[in-house]
């Protein structure tokens, strides 16, 4: 089976800092994922000015990769269910 190497990417310093280091050392980095966190279908669940700075960021990242030689942009996946819909969804178990 073939390695793949998938970098999560949330945009706080951490995982910023581990894909600025990947990039400088040249590892390998096949694919990397934001999962956008929304409140409702309209409105981000990240703090304001995070869900500014993050397609600012965006940008400037794959810029950065390209120019790096990494064959490889970021991929936006969001969750079926925002958190208003998860909240709000009574829990039920068997039958009743």
């Amino acid at each position: 089976m073939e390695t793949k190497h998938i970098l999560s990417l949330s945009y706080g310093k951490d995982s910023t800092a581990l894909l600025l280091y990947i990039i400088k050392h040249k590892l390998p980095l096949d694919h990397i994922i934001h999962c956008q966190i929304m409140f409702n279908k309209e409105i981000s669940g990240e703090h304001p000015k995070m869900a500014e700075w993050i397609p600012q960021a965006e940008k400037r990242i794959n810029k950065l990769l390209k120019d790096n030689g990494y064959n490889c942009q970021i991929e936006n996946i969001t969750a079926k269910k925002n958190f208003c819909e998860q909240f709000y969804t009574v829990k039920q178990r068997g039958g009743l």
